[in-house]
């Protein structure tokens, strides 16, 4: 009996240390797994900032296999996805989210910013709605349902959810900076440029917002702002100059009275773009100062160049018969009556050329 009791003891406690083995061996495994699980999402997370996306998925992926209800991973896996525009995937991810937990406002935006980026602007529209009414407070919600607004044509509602973004964050000049662009949308060209003003405040390196004030500006026809701020551009930043910032220049000087130095702003964009219709432009603002030899330059030089030369032989021969240069004048003259031999004005012009050349007799068959 004695026996049998150390016996039933022994077995008894065998089996207890049994237990307490499969305790810990499952303790064990939980750890392990746990440390996979968080070594996997980790990986993922440092691969999708260095711009890895699809190892970012291959990592968030292994941390899901392990824990499906992993809402971070399954968060995070999504933006991975919408950043390769694997756009089904990344919706498969967001609305598991969602369902695990209804609350996870990000999980809403980015599943709207899905369907922005699909251009399926009424269903973004839904979705923002919904993240908005989980965080009243949420920046870039009102930011993206004020971009599907103006998407949809909805420029009124647009303009209240950036002022409710700006109202959040009003150092934010991005916000500013997109408002701005839906007032140039709705042709408030003056407001547009006093949000660009506020984002020049708030950021004034970044030559993004000089251009869009420049433009704002030039549209509102404010001249003067406009020379000023291209001036400001080409003396602190010009490596941000463009040919187009010459071009509108040069188009605001000469609508200010200004022509001597619209021809020096033009001239700097024939000499990146020899393009024919700047050198027209160009010829504009030397007539309008007299300068007909600058004219008579340009003239030649886009004759040169034309497949179409006759096009400026009239101009070019108006001014040399004006500089009473009547033997140039006669090359010109000639061609231009074989061409319109009825034109009695192109004789009488000859005429007066060959007489002042001392061909009387010829002249008199002009004449006739």
């Amino acid at each position: 009996m004695h026996l049998s009791f150390k016996v039933a003891f022994l077995l008894g406690f065998i089996v207890f240390l049994n237990s307490k083995i499969t305790q810990a061996q499952y303790a064990y495994q939980q750890n392990n797994k746990q440390q996979q699980i968080n070594e996997a999402y980790a990986k993922g997370v440092v691969e999708q900032k260095l711009g890895e996306y699809e190892a970012s998925v291959t990592q968030f992926s292994k941390a899901i296999q392990l824990n499906p209800t992993h809402k971070e991973a399954l968060f995070e896996r999504g933006k991975s996805y919408m950043l390769i525009q694997a756009f089904s995937s990344a919706s498969e991810d967001f609305n598991e989210v969602i369902r695990l937990d209804s609350n996870f406002a990000d999980a809403f935006f980015y599943l709207a910013s899905v369907y922005y980026q699909k251009k399926e602007y009424n269903i973004a529209l839904s979705i923002y709605n919904k993240a908005i009414q989980i965080k009243a407070d949420y920046v870039l919600a009102y930011n993206y349902r004020a971009e599907t607004l103006r998407n949809l044509g909805f420029l009124e509602q647009a303009l209240q959810d950036y002022d409710k973004a700006i109202e959040i964050a009003p150092k934010e000049p991005k916000l500013y900076f997109a408002k701005g662009k839906c007032l140039l949308e709705k042709e408030d060209y003056t407001q547009a440029s006093n949000c660009f003003t506020q984002c020049i405040a708030l950021n004034p390196k970044d030559p993004i917002y000089y251009h869009y004030r420049i433009h704002a500006n030039f549209l509102a026809k404010n001249y003067l702002l406009t020379i000023a701020d291209i001036k400001t551009l080409m003396a602190d930043q010009p490596n941000a100059i463009e040919t187009y910032h010459y071009a509108l220049l040069a188009t605001c000087q000469a609508q200010t009275g200004n022509y001597r130095e619209a021809v020096t702003a033009i001239s700097q964009v024939i000499d990146r773009e020899p393009d024919k219709e700047y050198i027209l432009e160009r010829i504009t603002y030397n007539q309008t100062l007299a300068d007909t030899n600058a004219v008579l330059k340009d003239y030649l030089h886009l004759k040169s160049k034309d497949k179409e030369p006759f096009q400026y032989y009239k101009p070019i021969k108006e001014i040399y018969f004006a500089q009473k240069d009547y033997q140039n004048a006669l090359e010109y003259i000639n061609p231009m009556i074989e061409n319109d031999p009825e034109n009695a004005e192109l004789y009488y012009q000859r005429y007066i050329c060959k007489k002042n050349l001392g061909a009387a007799d010829a002249a008199h068959l002009d004449l006739k």
